[in-house]
Parts: structure tokens; C-alpha cells; sequence
């Protein structure tokens, strides 16, 4: 028996089909007979996708859940499951809950996680978020069209979103192949999260779940309706994109309307708190 997660068809091949659960399984011949995958030679975390390869047949990827640090938030196998690879990269550690790639740029990837949309562009090897015109926010699944060039986001709670990712998957002619032009990473302030404080309005402590990717130092600080700092809740030396819960403590704080900043640079991002005791 086999209690799958997800299921994936090739697009080369209709009678390959992948399934992911507790194990990886593939068919090649519609179902009739099935082959259990090797196990990952690393650690991972509760798998959240299977994906086949668009052009590859003989490959697929698998995508994991998990903040901690060491474990692999993308798989890859380009030998129908015989071997795999952790194609993680420098994701930071977040859960991956969806993964999708265009076949006219198979070494682009974009994955959906707690804390936004991700880019790479050179197979897994370096990830930048891309938040252009979508919510910093849980991405459940993507999806591309490769007609439009068209990236569907299914969020939680944000509805589902769609841009036009053009600009990444854009291809020129080079001889036999395409080469597929690179993107900046977008600018810090596309790159802050500050979910709304719970709960809002509150009598005592609220919880903040908050994340930056930036060079530099970011902060989450707490402000009065006046400008005035009440409070730093925490800080990083350097934004590294993963989901961090903070909670605030207003002692001796009166009760009021507040306001939650993630400061990132020149870059900030608030919410409003409204205290009352």
C-alpha cells in the first residue's frame, strides 16, 4: 500500500506518473506496475509537492516542510528515483510548499514558501526572493502557464494571485540552445514580511511573525501614534528571510493605538496594534 501526498504526470510522457508520501513512487506504464524510489541519502522534512520535470522524463522533484537548519527543502532525481539530489541551495531554512518551472526555462525554478515567492535561476544553486507584484506572504501552490508567461500564486489567506514573469523567462537565440536572461533580485523594501498582530486588539502580549532579507541589520521595533520608539522586540544582524516569531509585552505601556515596524535599511514595513488594557 501507498498513501500518496501528491501526484505528478510527466508532461513527456503520460504514462509516467510520480506520487509522493512517505515514499516516492513512479509508473511508466500507466499505473500497471509501480517502483518505490530510493530513500533521500540526507535529511528532510514532511514532503508538501511532487513535481515531474516539464522536459525530462526521467526526472522530478520533491519539496519538504521544516525550519530547521541541515535539512533539504528541495530534491531532485534525473534517474526515475534511483539516486537523489538536494537541490536546496542557499534557501534559507522555511518550509517549500510548491515548486514550478517553465519548459522554455527549465533552470529556472520558483517556489512557493511560508515566507514568499523565491527565484533561482541556476538550478537551485542560489535563491533570491521575488515578490514583484505578489503578497510576502504562505505561497501553497504555483503554477506557470507557459503560453502567457503567467505565474499563478495560491496563497493562505491572500487569495490567489497572478504576474507576468516575461521579464525572467524571456529567451534569446544561441545557436542550439536558449540562454535564459538573469533578473536583479528586487529591491528590500519588496522584501520585508509583517503579518497583523495576534491579537489585535489586545489586552496584554501580541504575537508578531515577521521576516527580512537584507544585507544589513533589521529590526522590529514598536512605535507610539507620535514617532516614538516604545520598544525594541528584536532584531538580526543580517535579514536572511526566515520567519521569526516575536512577541511584544506592553508593561506599563497605557493603553493606546501602537504600531510594529521591521525596519530593514531605509526600507520599513508596519502594523498598526491597538492596546487595551
Amino acid at each position: 500500500s501507498h498513501t500518496a501526498t501528491w501526484i505528478s504526470i510527466s508532461p513527456m510522457d503520460g504514462d509516467v506518473v510520480w506520487t509522493a508520501g512517505a515514499t516516492v513512487r513512479v509508473t511508466t506504464d500507466d499505473g500497471s506496475t509501480w517502483t518505490q524510489a530510493a530513500s533521500y541519502p540526507f535529511p528532510v522534512g514532511g514532503v508538501t509537492k511532487c513535481l515531474a520535470h516539464p522536459i525530462d522524463v526521467d526526472a522530478a522533484f520533491v519539496t519538504f516542510s521544516g525550519y530547521s537548519a541541515g535539512i533539504a527543502h528541495v530534491a531532485l532525481t534525473t534517474d526515475r528515483g534511483a539516486t537523489w539530489t538536494d537541490v536546496t541551495g542557499d534557501l534559507p531554512s522555511q518550509p517549500v510548499n510548491t515548486i514550478a518551472i517553465d519548459p522554455t526555462a527549465p533552470n529556472t525554478w520558483f517556489v512557493g514558501t511560508d515566507v514568499g515567492v523565491w527565484l533561482s535561476t541556476d538550478d537551485g544553486g542560489t535563491w533570491n526572493p521575488y515578490q514583484t507584484g505578489l503578497p510576502n506572504t504562505v505561497i501553497s501552490d504555483l503554477e506557470i502557464q507557459a503560453g502567457t508567461k503567467k505565474l499563478f500564486a495560491g496563497t493562505h489567506g491572500r487569495g490567489a494571485w497572478e504576474v507576468d514573469v516575461t521579464n525572467v523567462l524571456l529567451s534569446v537565440e544561441g545557436g542550439e540552445e536558449d540562454e535564459v536572461v538573469d533578473t536583479p533580485r528586487p529591491s528590500t523594501s519588496l522584501s520585508l514580511l509583517l503579518d497583523p498582530p495576534r491579537p489585535n486588539p489586545t489586552r496584554g502580549a501580541t504575537t508578531l511573525r515577521w521576516a527580512a532579507w537584507h544585507e544589513g541589520e533589521v529590526t522590529l521595533e514598536i512605535f507610539d501614534v507620535q514617532g516614538r520608539r516604545i520598544a525594541s522586540v528584536a532584531s538580526e544582524s543580517r535579514g536572511d528571510g526566515i520567519i521569526r516569531a516575536a512577541t511584544w509585552v506592553p508593561d506599563g505601556v497605557p493603553s493606546g493605538t501602537y504600531f510594529a515596524v521591521v525596519r530593514a535599511g531605509e526600507n520599513r514595513t508596519s502594523e498598526k496594534i491597538v492596546l487595551q488594557h
